[in-house]
């Protein structure tokens, strides 16, 4: 998942593509670079919550600062980098790519003080709040306005903290998002 802390007016993200296509047409794609156009490009601001599944296209736009939170993985296949001179995936990357439009309903504008639970599943859980939660998890604890305290260590906007099962967060005034990769059993 990527949430959106700041953006520069008119920043993009691609998330999918335009249209379906198969892999044959993906692959073309990716080696001409017209997978640039293909990609759907969506205008993105702070406070955008966007669930990206396994398997996505997507790229991030620049002007655009954000967090990613994801299951934990030491994989990841690019189909195209602009001309750079990275390794590219594409046997393994157009295997496991859905080559369609992204769903619109993945993508979410917080706002207000409300408490949300942005991903409840089986890899992870993370909530977006204004208190502690998750308390019975080991959980990252990222401030997005004010200060938290917990285990004698500060955090600001820009910091994650670490924070152990029972572990109380204090935070007065702010508003963090809580992730936690496991459910407790």
């Amino acid at each position: 998942m990527r949430y959106i802390l700041d953006a520069e007016p008119g920043a993009t993200i691609g998330l999918g593509l335009t249209h379906e296509v198969d892999k044959d047409e993906l692959r073309a794609a990716a080696l001409d670079g017209s997978i640039e156009q293909l990609m759907d490009w969506r205008l993105v601001s702070a406070g955008d919550f966007i669930f990206v599944p396994a398997g996505t296209i997507h790229a991030i736009g620049a002007g655009i600062s954000l967090l990613e939170f994801q299951q934990n993985s030491d994989v990841t296949y690019r189909l195209y980098d602009y001309g750079r001179p990275r390794k590219l995936h594409l046997d393994e990357g157009i295997a496991v790519a859905n080559p369609a439009p992204f769903p619109a309903e993945l993508i979410q504008h917080l706002s207000g003080s409300e408490e949300w639970t942005l991903v409840h599943g089986p890899h992870f859980t993370l909530v977006q709040s204004d208190r502690d939660a998750l308390t019975d998890r080991r959980r990252w604890v990222i401030p997005l306005k004010g200060e938290l305290r917990a285990a004698g260590e500060a955090a600001i906007p820009g910091d994650c903290l670490l924070v152990e099962p029972h572990e109380r967060v204090q935070a007065p005034a702010a508003r963090m998002l809580i992730g936690a990769t496991y459910r407790p059993s």
